[in-house]
């Protein structure tokens, strides 16, 4: 009966963060093994709970975009996981507890702090998606070539300058993504992969410029830094983003220090996009749409007053 009660409470401490985090959540602890799908995503969340380990028929979790540094050891039990994505967020390693789930099929870290790819990743035999883009990796282990059924790998935005000569004995590889990394060309490795039918070399500065304006959302400069040096356009207007005619970097900022970056790497404060008015407001054709730019829009007084003391905003 105590460990009854006690296994009831941690259930229930489980339901009370995700209710914390505004999570799409079951309500009582018996519904927790129903739960298969999770999303996190732009929750604010900074810790995995320990607790996440009743969730024991999870298949896939989105637990991106949040400020997640480690994951605990519990996270292991969730032994039906196929599909992880804990892309930009704030690990500095790959989790070994991740590496030990060897019926993982898709896994995404793209926008974390990895500098290094443990050779534990060997473990993932059944991996088929793997993105690491826009890390800090250096190098690849040699155990890389026991990933066997990895059909998509995404490695753009690293300081990789070469793959280990086991890259080479991938046998199940078709699409790689290498842009934006040190080599000096196109590595000897990749010619001897025969499945090998797509490797992206070009710059998709589309994809970084969204990149960038998520980190500007998340209010991370550190993130907003590293998509700017890798050729984000400080102006890129994202079309329909957020059910608005589209945003830009400088729409989605939210701090002080965030507004101050864009503005010192030439942000345009005098973007005009429509906005449309609540339509129990209407009263007239003419008053559905009005226009909006960065400075004519509401802003916490921080940043009001910043903007007037650089003389954008008049008193």
């Amino acid at each position: 009966m105590i460990l009854f009660n006690v296994t009831r409470k941690r259930q229930k401490s489980l339901i009370h963060w995700a209710k914390h985090h505004e999570i799409d959540f079951p309500s009582e602890p018996e519904d927790l093994e129903k739960v298969t799908h999770l999303s996190l995503r732009f929750r604010g969340v900074q810790q995995i709970p320990r607790e996440i380990k009743f969730l024991i028929n999870l298949e896939e979790i989105d637990a991106s975009y949040n400020y997640v540094t480690d994951i605990p050891w519990e996270f292991g039990a969730l032994k039906k996981l196929k599909r992880i994505d804990f892309s930009h967020n704030r690990l500095q390693d790959i989790p070994g507890v991740i590496c030990k789930n060897t019926h993982l099929v898709s896994l995404n870290l793209e926008g974390n702090l990895i500098r290094k790819v443990p050779a534990i990743i060997a473990n993932l035999v059944n991996l088929e998606t793997l993105n690491l883009a826009f890390n800090e990796i250096i190098e690849l282990p040699s155990e890389f070539k026991y990933l066997v059924s990895l059909k998509e790998l995404d490695l753009a935005g690293n300081q990789l300058s070469s793959l280990p000569a086991t890259f080479s004995k991938l046998p199940s590889l078709q699409v790689l993504k290498i842009w934006r990394n040190l080599f000096d060309q196109l590595p000897k490795e990749l010619e001897k992969i025969p499945t090998l039918t797509v490797i992206e070399n070009e710059v998709d500065t589309e994809r970084i410029s969204r990149l960038f304006i998520e980190a500007v959302r998340m209010d991370d400069v550190i993130a907003a830094r590293k998509y700017l040096a890798l050729g984000a356009d400080v102006n890129y207007r994202w079309e329909g983003y957020d059910n608005q005619q589209f945003t830009t970097a400088l729409f989605e900022a939210k701090s002080v220090e965030m507004v101050k970056f864009l503005l010192e790497n030439g942000a345009d404060v005098n973007v005009s996009r429509v906005i449309k008015k609540s339509e129990s407001f209407i009263f007239w054709e003419s008053e559905k749409q009005e226009t909006e730019t960065f400075l004519t829009k509401k802003h916490s007084p921080e940043i009001t007053k910043y903007l007037k003391s650089i003389n954008l905003l008049e008193d």
